[in-house]
């Protein structure tokens, strides 16, 4: 039994060791060769920062009169959140490629009505879709006498957060709003409202209002992104003719980011391009895109399945460990004897820290390497684990010396420390957790 109990003891205290040294590696590489670099603050750590990257999905030949799909994935690798996400296919120097999708008609609106004092206010809804380029709102009214006439103009977003105010033009406001200006303002009803500010007792004016589209281009808006995630846009798309075609990609996003530091931009807006070229010929000709992140994702799913395994194996063995009397009684009489309880408490117990090991020792393979914080609450869960199991291992010995009671109380006041850290841990850094920060 002695044998045995130091052969498991060499174990436990030979992975300690390894954690140590593992942890002086990753702490010991620069920041600039990690898998991952973590956000800085200052704009010195941002100087290479991407907020998300993209890989096109595409085909690089298609038939004459052949539809298909257009693919472009977006992946977030940071620790930031990616919001507002969107992407332009832009098929302007692909004169033999068109979209499928119906293509929207421009919007013209041109109505007449008046303000005054009494009804000093009039309004106007009208629709912008997705592709819009440019809408532009006129208003033309009566100067009156002497040029005295005032009117003003308002627009706002679908959602109302947005608006936009022009003033002092007399009895003539006009306003433009290019396609950055409705992709962040959102797409639907917007309205136009004409305000009565001075003059004449009752102003009559007319209002034009156009929007346009550009057929050679089309936007999808996609959703937030948290560390990790990914999102496919797809257009589907229909050759017409023989001959080269360069497909362009523009995808927009704000990287956000609580910085401790007041001076940083908690949100800051990217914009990457990107482009293909298909040529329109006689096959079909499809070859996958290669993707960078299939091996960290399989890195972090394994590191995310072992922490996961590790907390329902913990539970398990406080489970078995006995400390509530009655479930004890029932765990005995299902294992037929306290010994047997104990017995299978010790192997679950040492399961749980070689789970632990192997989740911990993954992180430096990780291109998802997170910040020390994880790293320091993993690594002190981690040896108040080897703490703990070196307790139980050593129980006859360390109770002859310190008592059974005081034993007991040092075995129970590890485990509650050993609980608190693990959740402390999986809150501050755990990515099935982060829902909780």
């Amino acid at each position: 039994m002695k044998k045995n109990q130091n052969k498991f003891y060499t174990v436990i205290i030979t992975v300690l060791v390894v954690h140590v040294i593992a942890m002086g590696i990753l702490l010991a590489i620069p920041e600039g060769e990690k898998g991952e670099e973590e956000c800085e603050e200052g704009d010195e750590g941002h100087e290479d920062f991407e907020a998300f990257t993209l890989t096109i999905d595409a085909p690089s030949e298609v038939p004459d009169n052949y539809e298909f799909e257009y693919k472009v994935i977006v992946r977030d690798e940071w620790k930031h959140d990616v919001l507002g996400l969107s992407a332009l296919l832009d098929l302007s120097k692909a004169p033999n490629l068109e979209f499928t999708t119906e293509t929207t008609e421009p919007y013209h609106m041109e109505e007449s009505s008046s303000v005054s004092l009494s009804s000093n206010s009039d309004t106007f809804l009208f629709p912008v879709e997705d592709n819009a380029t440019e809408a532009t709102i006129k208003v033309d009214g009566d100067e009156g006498p002497f040029e005295v006439n005032n009117i003003d103009l308002n627009v706002y977003s679908p959602d109302g957060d947005t608006a936009w105010a022009v003033g002092g033009a007399g009895a003539n406001p006009e306003l433009t709003l290019d396609a950055d200006d409705l992709r962040e303002a959102g797409y639907g009803d917007y309205r136009a409202e004409v305000h009565y500010i001075v003059g004449t007792p009752s102003i009559s004016f007319s209002i034009t209002i156009d929007v346009q589209y550009d057929l050679e281009k089309s936007r999808q808006s996609g959703p937030d992104l948290g560390p990790g995630d990914e999102h496919t846009f797809s257009w589907s798309l229909r050759s017409i003719a023989k001959g080269g075609n360069t497909v362009l990609v523009i995808v927009s996003g704000t990287a956000h980011h609580d910085h401790d530091d007041p001076s940083h931009p908690d949100s800051e807006l990217y914009t990457y391009d990107a482009s293909s070229e298909l040529e329109v010929g006689d096959r079909y000709v499809y070859n996958p895109p290669e993707r960078e992140w299939e091996q960290a994702i399989s890195i972090i799913d394994i590191e995310r399945t072992t922490g996961i395994i590790s907390a329902v194996v913990l539970i398990v063995s406080i489970v078995l460990s006995g400390l509530y009397k009655p479930m004890r009684i029932r765990i005995e009489g299902v294992l037929k004897g306290a010994g047997n309880r104990t017995s299978w408490h010790c192997r679950i117990s040492f399961v749980l820290i070689l789970l632990s090991f192997v989740h911990g020792m993954l992180l430096p393979f990780s291109p998802h390497a997170t910040t020390l914080r994880g790293l320091a609450f993993g690594s002190f869960a981690f040896f108040v684990l080897g703490a703990l199991g070196f307790v139980g291992l050593y129980q006859k010995s360390l109770i002859a010396r310190w008592g059974a009671d005081n034993w007991r109380r040092l075995h129970l006041l590890l485990t509650i420390l050993t609980v608190i850290v693990v959740i402390v841990h999986a809150a501050s850094d755990g990515t099935d957790f982060a829902w909780l920060r």
